[in-house]
């Protein structure tokens, strides 16, 4: 039930005017990247060339919960507390993977 409910989140945080416009925009090229044909990383190398697709996924998602107030996150989620501690923990995980100078050019 993890996916289904991040995925309502995400969308209705998307929508949510009190999130900020940049945020979205981040969280909308994250989204985009995995379709896009040029890679970081290329797909034909096994594992590391679908990991760079997750890692700016889970960039992107960390990014706009950042800047959701958390009031705002807690009224869109459907799941448990315990599942969202969840999801915080893995998208921080995989954000934290992604190099310093992409993390550093989204935040401006």
């Amino acid at each position: 039930m993890l996916l289904p409910n991040l995925g309502k989140l995400l969308f209705r945080l998307m929508r949510d005017p009190r999130v900020p416009r940049r945020r979205k925009i981040v969280m909308g090229i994250a989204v985009l990247y995995p379709l896009v044909p040029m890679d970081l990383i290329p797909d034909s190398i096994p594992v590391l060339g679908q990991l760079d697709d997750v890692l700016v996924l889970a960039f992107g998602i960390k990014y706009l919960l950042d800047g959701a107030p958390a009031e705002v996150i807690a009224r869109h989620w459907d799941g448990t507390d315990d599942a969202l501690d969840v999801v915080a923990a893995l998208v921080e995980w995989g954000a934290d993977m992604v190099p310093g100078p992409v993390r550093r050019l989204a935040g401006r």
